[in-house]
């Protein structure tokens, strides 16, 4: 019955190439046990080198498929930033000074809505210059206008 296992956990690592801890769950035996009847075989530092090289090249693979998922990521985050940029600029650009719904746009987290008021106020922790406007009021849009503008 000795040989029978020996016999198996060898054509198990060897031929099926399963990992150690693989072979002593399935067989249930120890991991320590499969080790030292893995290491009596006169193929094993072979198959060990055989294994090492295996890995190395699937994780260059690996390393590989990560990096160039990476780069996606970032060109497409480079893209989004881009057309931000140029949907601002033109915006911006589009009256000769900022208006108070445009600022708050570009500055959203500084301000909080009421609904009593229907206004935007800034958040009171926050010390801006005196440019900055504290309230911005917000009147019902016409569908025909984006906004309706009240200073």
């Amino acid at each position: 019955m000795k040989n029978d296992k020996t016999s198996k956990i060898q054509s198990l690592y060897f031929e099926k190439h399963l990992k150690q801890c693989e072979i002593a769950k399935q067989l249930n035996v120890s991991k320590q046990y499969v080790s030292k009847i893995v290491k009596e075989n006169e193929a094993y530092p072979f198959e060990k080198q055989r294994r090492q090289i295996e890995n190395k090249i699937k994780n260059t693979e690996q390393t590989k498929h990560i990096m160039r998922e990476k780069r996606e990521r970032e060109k497409m985050q480079t893209a989004f930033l881009k057309l931000q940029h140029k949907q601002a600029t033109e915006e911006l650009s589009a009256h000769k000074r900022l208006l108070n719904i445009d600022y708050k746009k570009f500055n959203s987290s500084a301000y909080r809505y009421n609904k009593k008021n229907n206004t935007y106020e800034l958040l009171e922790e926050l010390n801006c210059s005196y440019d900055v406007p504290t309230k911005i009021r917000m009147k019902a849009t016409l569908p025909t206008q984006k906004y309706s503008y009240r200073f």
